[in-house]
């Protein structure tokens, strides 16, 4: 979905914490599409967006896993380095990614339990008793 409609789309939705939704946007003029995981603690919570991975249909051999040894022309290569440049910087600490050549692409996705990664519970209200 255009990336300027996401919330609109998603808004009548709930995406409970432990979902498995992953959507996936793209901006005007551009050859990629964006990955992310969507979560709310509660219905009415706001949903939170992790971004997951990117994917690319222009993508060079990828070699061994190095983008600087990409094969292909000049163009593609510096579209696939900047995808991958984006998608990094959106991760956050400790957090490592990993690319993956597909039949129609590369998609760069992050390594681990997807629901492990949401940790913004703000909202949450835990009732908790103990007996003795």
């Amino acid at each position: 979905m255009p990336e300027s409609q996401l919330v609109q789309w998603l808004n009548q939705l709930y995406l409970p914490l432990d979902n498995k939704v992953t959507v996936a946007t793209y901006s005007e003029g551009t050859t990629y599409a964006s990955l992310s995981q969507m979560y709310q603690v509660s219905p009415t919570m706001k949903k939170e967006i992790l971004p997951s991975g990117q994917w690319s249909l222009r993508a060079p051999s990828l070699g061994k896993s190095s983008l600087d040894e990409a094969k292909g022309t000049q163009r593609t290569r510096r579209h696939v380095k900047r995808a991958w440049e984006e998608f990094k910087s959106s991760l956050g600490s400790g957090e490592r990614a990993e690319a993956k050549e597909v039949t129609f692409g590369v998609v760069w996705g992050v390594i681990g339990d997807p629901v492990l990664r949401r940790t913004d519970l703000t909202g949450l209200h835990l009732r908790c008793t103990t007996i003795h």
